[in-house]
């Protein structure tokens, strides 16, 4: 399962820099963000497939965390 942003709410977007891209825009994201690491991703996805952790500790300590630890 892949999980695109589900916290539109707290406006992540404008807060820390970032874009939720929408599906077809696949090709163009940095990260992906997956609960499953069986999950499909896109083949045009070129980015890093990370867990939602990367997102909370990258908002928590206020700066893009490195992937290595986070990788899914």
């Amino acid at each position: 399962m892949l999980v695109l942003f589900v916290l539109p709410l707290l406006n992540l977007e404008n807060s820390y820099g970032g874009e939720i891209v929408p599906e077809f825009r696949t090709a163009e994201a940095s990260h992906i963000i997956t609960t499953d690491k069986s999950a499909a991703v896109p083949a045009e996805f070129k980015g890093e497939r990370v867990t939602v952790n990367w997102l909370w500790d990258s908002i928590k300590l206020q700066q893009r965390q490195p992937t290595s630890p986070y990788i899914s």
